[in-house]
């Protein structure tokens, strides 16, 4: 990611805000959390373990790099703009440049 963006700093804010907005699926109420539940669940990806707890971030992001070349560009824009927020994605520093390079 850093070789995309040429920034440590910048990729690092991305990285942060996805880990931040995985972890709003553990709140009920958060409709961010439950944008992101429906998506993965939707594309069979777990977010939390067997144990309940929340599975690494690069996990998560390593079963959907594995079917992000499938996706519609809408589809993969979408989970971008939501798993990334929309600062991240139109900096072009969100979900999609991790994805693609796990």
């Amino acid at each position: 990611m850093v070789e995309i963006t040429r920034s440590a700093n910048k990729s690092s804010r991305g990285l942060r805000q996805i880990v931040s907005r995985l972890t709003q699926t553990l709140d009920e109420n958060s409709k961010t959390g439950g944008d992101l539940t429906k998506i993965y669940e939707g594309l069979g990806i777990a977010i939390k373990g067997s144990d309940g707890q929340i599975r690494s971030t690069y996990d998560i992001l390593s079963d959907l790099s594995k079917q992000w070349n499938s996706l519609s560009k809408n589809q993969q824009q979408y989970i971008a703009l939501t798993s990334a927020g929309s600062n991240q994605v139109l900096r072009n520093y969100g979900v999609e440049y991790v994805v693609i390079y796990i």
